[in-house]
């Protein structure tokens, strides 16, 4: 499963786990019902968080409030390996590196190597 961010020109709309962009879209719909669903797809981007890359990519955009949304409804993704011992300023893994950062101008990924782990 991937998690699937959908956003607008004012910030994270939404985000899930899903199979695919459809269902992602379906599960968005049902919880954010609306009288014109045209209007309301159009200015919509759908993003896939499929790797450390992805997600850097898309915290690095500056999406603070989005992000602790995503954080409070535990869809931080992770991407495989062992969850590291302590996950101060930690955001997501996979098995060989770490995303981390305390802030936008600070996030980067790190090997777990680099990182002490």
């Amino acid at each position: 499963m991937t998690i699937y961010l959908i956003t607008a020109q004012t910030g994270l709309q939404w985000a899930c786990r899903a199979d695919s962009e459809h269902e992602a879209l379906e599960d968005f719909d049902n919880a954010n019902p609306h009288d014109d669903e045209m209007e309301v797809y159009e200015d919509l981007i759908i993003e896939a968080i499929c790797n450390l890359r992805d997600l850097l990519e898309w915290m690095r955009q500056g999406d603070d409030d989005g992000l602790d949304w995503l954080n409070r409804h535990n869809l931080i993704p992770t991407f495989g390996g062992d969850t590291p011992s302590d996950t101060s300023e930690i955001w997501s893994w996979d098995e060989e590196h770490l995303l981390i950062g305390a802030c936008s101008d600070e996030y980067e990924i790190v090997t777990r190597e680099e990182w002490g782990e």
